[in-house]
């Protein structure tokens, strides 16, 4: 598994250097090494997990507005479906205050969530986590 992007098998990936063209991640071969399935071709290769980033779908942008304050906020999916595990990246454009009113994060500060579920039901697969702006996925980051 890749620490920074989370790499499994059966994820749809692209190649940071070859724009448009996307595998999905059959094996995983030697580390850092996985097999792949490139999509246009059908054929199979050996890549470098370091230079394989997930492919995200259906990301939205909105502002939201909460007690902790005001936010841009990326949704973006894992799968095509729309449904199941998605990361929401918040920029928060106004401090991030607890619950009493005390600020608990200056305005600017972006943060990072793997969640499941729908609705009620959400479960987090992370914890919400304070990142910058380089850690983030490229698609993602794009659009903050």
């Amino acid at each position: 598994m890749n620490e920074e992007f989370d790499i499994k098998i059966g994820r749809r990936v692209r190649h940071v250097d070859v724009a448009g063209s996307t595998a999905i991640v059959r094996r995983f071969y030697s580390y850092p090494l996985v097999t792949v399935e490139w999509e246009s071709t059908g054929r199979e290769s050996t890549e470098n997990m370091a230079y394989l980033v997930p492919v995200f779908y259906k990301s939205t942008v909105r502002e939201v507005t909460s007690y902790r304050g005001t936010a841009i906020q990326v949704m973006a999916y894992v799968n095509c479906n729309r449904e199941g595990e998605r990361v929401v990246v918040s920029r928060w454009t106004t401090p991030i205050r607890k619950k009493g009113g005390e600020i608990e994060q200056p305005a600017g500060t972006i943060t990072y969530r793997r969640i499941t579920g729908a609705g009620l039901s959400v479960e987090e697969l992370e914890p919400e986590c304070i990142v910058v702006l380089e850690q983030l996925h490229p698609d993602i980051a794009a659009r903050l």
